[in-house]
């Protein structure tokens, strides 16, 4: 499972299924669960969360690949 950033959207978009919710829990907003496939049929579940996720860059850094916090 991946975390839904932008990139990874981007990406498989074009074959992206949305299958699932998972509702809000605590601090959590509420998400959609994502499924798409690698070139050569490997399954890739996506957790889609804007909230979270819908941001320039990766879990690391920003777009300029500094790292986050610095």
């Amino acid at each position: 499972m991946l975390p839904g950033y932008r990139d990874i959207v981007e990406t498989v978009h074009l074959y992206l299924k949305s299958f699932g919710q998972c509702a809000p829990l605590a601090d959590m907003p509420a998400c959609s669960l994502g499924r798409a496939s690698t070139r050569d049929g490997l399954p890739v579940y996506i957790l889609l969360c804007p909230q979270l996720y819908d941001r320039p860059g990766n879990p690391y850094g920003d777009e300029a690949a500094r790292l986050a916090g610095q």
